[in-house]
């Protein structure tokens, strides 16, 4: 395998195998007590535990090898959270596809789909994308939402049905969230961590 820098941890290979089990005690408590994935913005969930923890604390056991990947972790958490400006604040300062993925979510929660889709642009290639269509297909109910294939263009536009008032496939779409924040969580995880 290729040395892979800090400085690209984006060429790295996505690890849809590696388990959950890998997450320490506070990261898998964290997620646990996360808020219901919803499609928009929601009401911030109570992140007393999480507010003021840093990469390495939250990441423990594991060793941070890779820092910005390590505030995308926390980005995902406060998405997980519905705090969508302190996981903007952290996912815009990452120039990478990863950070780009990040920032289209949080737009795409906030219901600014245009700027959305500009970040998901930024993130076409990402490796994760591969696992979220899987993990979506694998989903009897988010994959009635995604016929063909699961898209991050393809899930803005979706959630700009739902905000244009076709709640039809809300449950869907609130499913492929749920797959899509798993999967990239688990590949960012594993970029801030495994190197």
């Amino acid at each position: 395998m290729a040395n892979l820098s800090p400085s690209t941890p984006d060429d790295r290979p996505a690890d849809g195998d590696h388990a959950d089990d890998r997450y320490g005690p506070l990261l898998s408590k964290l997620i646990t007590g996360g808020g219901a994935h919803p499609w928009q913005a929601g009401e911030p969930v109570d992140a007393t535990e999480l507010a003021g923890l840093d990469p390495l604390t939250v990441l423990s056991p594991a060793a941070m090898v890779d820092p910005p990947m390590a505030d995308c972790c926390l980005a995902g958490l406060w998405l997980l959270y519905n705090d969508l400006e302190r996981a903007h604040v952290l996912c815009q300062e990452v120039p990478t596809a990863t950070g780009s993925f990040w920032h289209g979510v949080v737009h795409r929660r906030e219901g600014d789909f245009d700027n959305a889709r500009y970040w998901f642009t930024r993130a076409a290639s990402h490796p994760a994308i591969r696992s979220i269509a899987e993990a979506v297909a694998a989903d009897a109910t988010a994959r009635d939402a995604f016929p063909n294939d699961w898209t991050p263009a393809a899930m803005v536009t979706a959630c700009e049905r739902l905000a244009s008032g076709d709640t039809a496939l809300e449950k869907a779409v609130v499913s492929a969230q749920r797959a899509e924040w798993h999967q990239l969580f688990k590949w960012t995880f594993h970029a801030a961590t495994v190197g």
